[in-house]
């Protein structure tokens, strides 16, 4: 996403950003039928298979299909990145989150308590008040 973002934005134009519970490994093997399953099963009873879960999730599901590789494109970031990460999250765990911050030239992880991979929605407010303090210390 921020490899889309960055192709369709002058630099310039972003001072930072902040990712979360994204992925910067390719998609890896079997894991485009999975998240294809998912979707199917979602569009047959969307009620009964995604009773917390939103439709922009699923979205962002169909995106990940072809995710690519992103370590050739994010280190020339040359602003701030905020990655958050629920730390529950078993999709994208602080220790893939960390090795994803490390091909930027400036991020940082921060792990939500209580979340897992839906950080926004399952915390809410902790996730307002670390963007909003992370934002505070990257304008300071």
């Amino acid at each position: 996403m921020a490899r889309r973002v960055m192709a369709a934005v002058p630099g310039d134009r972003v001072r930072a950003m902040v990712l979360a519970n994204g992925a910067h490994a390719a998609a890896s093997a079997g894991e485009g039928a999975k998240r294809q399953a998912r979707i199917e099963a979602a569009n047959v009873d969307m009620a009964g298979y995604a009773a917390g879960w939103v439709p922009t999730v699923l979205a962002s599901a169909s995106l990940a299909l072809t995710r690519p590789e992103a370590g050739a494109h994010v280190g020339g970031f040359g602003f701030p990145v905020l990655l958050i990460t629920g730390d529950q999250d078993h999709l994208s765990p602080q220790a893939d989150q960390a090795a994803f911050a490390a091909l930027f030239a400036r991020a940082e992880v921060r792990a939500i308590a209580g979340a897992g991979h839906l950080t926004p929605f399952e915390q809410p407010a902790a996730v307002v008040a670390v963007v909003s303090g992370w934002l505070e210390g990257v304008a300071g």
